[in-house]
């Protein structure tokens, strides 16, 4: 569900980080191609991981663990780190799916 589109609020709460979508662009969401249309949203939510896009290609196949942390706020979340020519949906995807044996899982929680 969206809490915002281009801009939010962030608050760290009892080591959590907490986005609430800016007062002036609640409930509003901008499609490509289509222009700015109204849609469900939640007033709050606990931010679980960082896409951080456009990042500089990494000569190594397996970035450093330090690579996959954020801190914000005071706050340490996982990261996952997206070359400007790669897609991120896939590798957002596959955080999302990991199980808790997965190796890759265990960077994330």
């Amino acid at each position: 569900m969206l809490v915002g589109d281009d801009r939010v609020h962030l608050e760290a709460s009892n080591g959590l980080l907490v986005v609430r979508p800016a007062l002036e662009l609640t409930g509003l969401i901008e499609i490509r191609g289509l222009g700015i249309r109204r849609c469900d949203f939640a007033e709050d939510a606990i931010v679980g991981f960082v896409v951080d896009l456009g990042r500089p290609r990494c000569g190594n196949a397996l970035p450093e663990p330090e690579a996959l942390r954020a801190r914000i706020c005071g706050v340490e979340i996982p990261r996952i780190p997206v070359g400007a020519s790669y897609a991120a949906l896939p590798l957002v995807l596959a955080a999302l799916t990991m199980t808790e044996s997965s190796a890759f899982y265990s960077t994330f929680s």
